[in-house]
């Protein structure tokens, strides 16, 4: 599994990649200390045998 941040303008700011196990729930965990406040954009890449999933959210940083 990848998960690939970016910010509003597009630019890639960190890709963080895990293990995906079948059938069951993983986590991949990320410092948000790291980010500036703002809005960024989260890409979830996974794959399993033949079965892809992709999803993005918006979220943002407040200090």
């Amino acid at each position: 599994m990848e998960i690939t941040l970016f910010n509003l303008a597009g630019e890639k700011i960190e890709t963080v990649e895990g293990t995906a196990f079948p059938n069951t729930e993983n986590q991949v965990s990320l410092a948000a200390s790291k980010l500036a406040s703002g809005v960024y954009l989260c890409s979830l890449n996974a794959r399993s045998g033949d079965k892809h999933v992709s999803t993005s959210e918006k979220f943002a940083v407040i200090r």
